[in-house]
């Protein structure tokens, strides 16, 4: 059992694997670990500062490959904000108080000198929709937030201030890890194997030019979203971001960067 983001089961790079993927939402990465370590998924998805935090109390879980390599993030902000200074004072919104997006928001605060709980607050205001309408209402003044709902906002008069990567400390920063149990690593390594190729493969064809129409036309149905937000959504992850890592490989590099940053705050 695998929580992931989405599947489209009909291009059928698993299949062709041997591997059948049973999808579970589980909403945040605390979620994911917490079920990994319950045994009630095999390998799941988080946030790699979050998956640190987990692997803190049961490190058996190990990160074992890299799904999404940088940070697809921008800083949404209400119209009356101009700058990142300009957020003193003020409310942000995140899924979850510390871990995912509430880390990046307080790492990109921490950047221009604001601190959490000195110069602002941050609150739970739920999942990417919810912060959406949160900001709408002007009951946050700021969030995280990466496309669709980047233009969602936009189009409702909100601002997209900066994207999170061009801040230095943020610049190529592993973002989501597929992680599991040391101890089913060993027992399974075939199907790993196997997965991790998969994997792979639907990366490459993601990255093909010549598949774009067909991956944002999959984009948009799995999202249930208008085409043309699947294409800025593939734009960004995918043209300009680059944020899926080709070869799957944990950056050593970029995990010592999520530590340190994770230190600093």
């Amino acid at each position: 059992r695998l929580e992931e983001e989405s599947d489209d089961p009909a291009k059928g790079f698993y299949d062709r694997h041997g591997i059948t993927l049973d999808l579970v939402f589980t909403g945040t990465s605390a979620a994911a670990t917490q079920a990994l370590t319950g045994g009630s998924l095999h390998m799941t998805v988080s946030a790699t500062d979050a998956a640190f935090i987990a692997q803190q109390k049961v490190p058996e879980m190990r990160q074992i490959f890299s799904l999404v390599g940088k940070l697809p993030y921008s800083l949404m902000v209400t119209p009356e904000i101009k700058r990142v200074e300009d957020l003193k004072g003020k409310v942000a919104g995140a899924t979850t108080p510390k871990t995912g997006d509430a880390y990046i928001l307080r790492s990109v605060l921490d950047a221009h000198g604001l601190k959490d709980g000195r110069d602002y607050s941050v609150i739970v205001a739920g999942t990417p929709p919810a912060r959406a309408e949160a900001m709408q209402r002007g009951t946050i003044q700021a969030t995280v937030l990466f496309e669709p709902q980047v233009s969602f906002l936009k189009e409702k008069g909100m601002v997209e201030l900066l994207r999170v990567d061009t801040i230095p400390r943020l610049k190529d920063y592993p973002f989501i890890s597929v992680l599991a149990m040391r101890s089913w690593v060993r027992a399974n390594e075939d199907a790993v194997v196997r997965f991790g190729r998969a994997t792979g493969e639907a990366t490459e064809w993601l990255y093909d030019p010549r598949n774009r129409a067909e991956a944002v036309r999959i984009l948009a149905r799995s999202l249930k979203v208008e085409e043309r937000y699947a294409e800025n959504t593939y734009r960004v992850w995918v043209q300009e971001g680059q944020t899926h890592p080709r070869d799957l490989r944990l950056s050593p590099a970029g995990l010592r960067k999520v530590l340190e940053n994770m230190l600093a705050l």
